[in-house]
C-alpha cells in the first residue's frame, strides 16, 4: 500500500472517530423528556438517534464481511448507488426500529457502539480491505467517509431538534462538506448550489443532496 493510501485511511479513520465522539457527546446530553420530540421528518428524536447510531454499528459489522471486488470507488458513488434502493418508508421503519433497540439507556448503547467501532478499526490496523456495504463492495477508507458524513449531518440534526450545543471538529466537518459538494455536483442543479454557497441566491425549501 502506498504512503498516500495510508495517509488517506488514517485521516478518514481519525475523521470518523472524531465525528463519532461528537455524536456520543450530543446523545449523552439529551434530556429524558426529549426522546419523543420531533427529530427529522417522521422520526422522533429516538428514531433519529437510532438511525445515526447505525453508522457506528454498520462499520463494525461490515469490517467482518470482506469482499473480493470493489464496486464503488468513491464515497459519492456509494450515495448515488443507494439512491432509491430502499423505499422511503422502509428507511423510516428501520430508523424507528433502530431507535427502539436503544432501550432504556440510549446514551450507554451509543457509547458501546462507538467503542465497538473504535476497537474494530484498531484491530484492522493499517489495512484498507474491500468490505461489503449496502451499495456494494468498497474500500474501507471510502466507506469511512460515508459514515463520517452521516454522523456529522445527523448529529447536527439531533442538536437542532434538542437544543443541545454542538461544535463539530474541523476535520470531519470539512470531510462532510467536501462530500456534500461532490454529491451536489452529480445533480443537474449543481450550479444553483454553488451560487447559494456564494451568497448569490437561496436554495429551494427542503433541498438536499441525499434522500434522507
Amino acid at each position: 500500500m502506498s504512503r498516500m493510501a495510508d495517509a488517506s485511511l488514517e485521516s478518514r479513520r481519525d475523521g470518523f472517530l472524531a465525528a463519532g465522539a461528537t455524536f456520543v457527546d450530543v446523545v449523552a446530553r439529551i434530556r429524558a423528556d426529549q426522546w419523543t420530540a420531533p427529530g427529522l421528518g417522521v422520526w422522533k428524536v429516538r428514531a433519529l438517534v437510532g438511525h445515526t447510531n447505525r453508522s457506528l454499528v454498520t462499520l463494525a459489522t461490515y469490517l467482518q464481511q470482506p469482499v473480493e471486488v470493489v464496486e464503488l470507488a468513491t464515497p459519492a458513488a456509494y450515495f448515488v448507488a443507494v439512491r432509491g434502493v430502499a423505499p422511503a418508508d422502509e428507511v423510516e421503519r428501520r430508523g424507528v426500529q433502530a431507535g427502539e433497540a436503544l432501550g432504556d439507556d440510549p446514551a450507554t448503547v451509543v457509547q458501546a457502539s462507538y467503542d465497538a467501532a473504535s476497537h474494530a478499526l484498531n484491530d484492522n490496523g493499517s489495512a484498507d480491505p474491500a468490505i461489503h456495504t449496502a451499495g456494494g463492495g468498497m474500500a474501507l477508507s471510502a466507506y469511512l467517509s460515508t459514515r463520517t458524513f452521516e454522523l456529522v449531518a445527523h448529529t447536527l440534526d439531533i442538536a437542532a431538534a434538542t437544543g443541545v450545543g454542538v461544535l463539530v471538529p474541523p476535520a470531519p466537518m470539512i470531510e462532510a462538506m467536501a462530500l456534500a459538494a461532490e454529491l451536489a455536483a452529480t445533480k443537474t442543479d449543481a450550479g444553483a448550489v454553488l451560487s447559494a454557497l456564494l451568497g448569490r441566491r437561496s436554495l429551494p425549501q427542503g433541498y438536499s443532496v441525499i434522500d434522507m
